[in-house]
């Protein structure tokens, strides 16, 4: 049975070849708009079903509060970002800049994820909890494709 940690970690690796692949495209092009589609839904989707699950399993905790809360914060920059690039012409010359920044505050936020929210959560959440929330985080992205 997988757990929270790797059903994020997956997302996580996907969204990461997806940004990658995104910077390497070329103006205005039905590649870009079919990644920008695939990466923007598993984005929205993945943040609001790991809120949902993880971070609520874990945000009562004093010790894991700071960090989840600082998490939210980014899930709320990156969506900030990911709506400028949706309102931009993916031809403009300002579209992959953009892009390149939210590729690198994602990065930031999964890096910060996985060394250091994941810690404070495996402190707090028993083994067979995750396994729980893994089901529920998969169960919310279900409910929301």
């Amino acid at each position: 049975m997988s757990t929270i940690y790797d059903e994020i970690k997956n997302d996580h690796r996907t969204l990461e070849k997806l940004m990658d692949a995104l910077t390497e495209t070329h103006g205005e092009s039905e590649e870009r708009a079919a990644l920008f589609e695939e990466f923007r839904k598993l984005l929205e989707v993945h943040s609001h079903a790991e809120e949902r699950a993880f971070y609520a399993a874990i945000l009562p905790s004093a010790d894991a509060r700071e960090k989840t809360a600082h998490g939210m914060k980014e899930h709320c920059e990156a969506a900030e970002l990911l709506d400028e690039l949706e309102h931009l012409s993916q031809g403009s010359g300002g579209w992959l800049p953009k892009m390149r920044k939210l590729r690198e505050a994602v990065r930031h936020h999964i890096k910060e994820e996985e060394q250091e929210v994941f810690a404070k959560a495996r402190k707090v959440l028993p083994a067979k909890t995750a396994e729980q929330i893994a089901k529920r985080f998969l169960d919310f992205k279900q409910d929301e494709s």
